[in-house]
C-alpha cells in the first residue's frame, strides 16, 4: 500500500505523481491519496483503479491531522493484511524500483533522511552525535 497525504496545492504536481505511480514496479496493490485542500479537479483526473483519492478538509491542527490520518492508514493495511505501507509525499518522485529495492533491503522500518535547525545548525537524522568536546562543541559523525 502506498498511502500519500497532500495539504497543499496540487495541482501542478498531480500529474507526475499519477504518472510516477503507473510506473513503479512491481505495481502497488493500493494506493491511497488524502487531498485536504478538497480539490473537485482531482476525480476527473484520476487514473482508473490506480489512486484511491480520500478527501478531507484540512484542520486547524495539520499535524495533529496528519498523525491521525497516518493512523488509519496503519489500522487499515493490518486489517487488509498489507505487507508494507510506504507513505510518500505527491511531490517527492521515486524511482520505479523503489518497491523492489524497499523489499529487498531486507529491513521491516526505512525511515527518510530529514533535516532540523539545532543550536544554529542544520541537522539530518541520517547523523550521529557522538561526543561534546570540552569547550561544548559537539563533534557529529555520520551513520553508514
Amino acid at each position: 500500500m502506498i498511502a500519500s497525504i497532500y495539504y497543499a496545492q496540487i495541482q501542478q504536481c498531480y500529474p507526475i505523481f499519477v504518472e510516477s505511480i503507473s510506473e513503479l514496479d512491481p505495481k502497488p496493490t493500493k494506493t491511497i491519496l488524502y487531498d485536504l485542500f478538497e480539490q473537485k479537479k482531482l476525480e476527473q483526473e484520476k487514473v482508473k483503479g490506480l489512486i484511491e483519492i480520500r478527501q478531507q478538509p484540512r484542520e486547524k491542527e495539520l499535524m495533529v491531522q496528519v498523525s491521525k490520518i497516518r493512523t488509519e492508514i496503519l489500522k487499515e493495511a493490518k486489517e487488509q493484511n498489507f505487507d508494507a505501507i510506504l507513505f510518500l509525499q505527491p511531490n517527492l518522485f521515486a524511482p520505479p524500483d523503489i518497491l523492489s529495492r524497499l523489499e529487498e533491503s531486507g529491513k521491516e522500518i526505512i525511515a527518510p533522511t530529514f533535516f532540523s535547525f539545532e543550536k544554529g545548525y542544520v541537522i539530518s537524522n541520517a547523523l550521529k552525535k557522538t561526543e561534546t568536546t570540552p569547550d561544548g562543541k559537539e563533534i557529529i559523525d555520520l551513520i553508514l
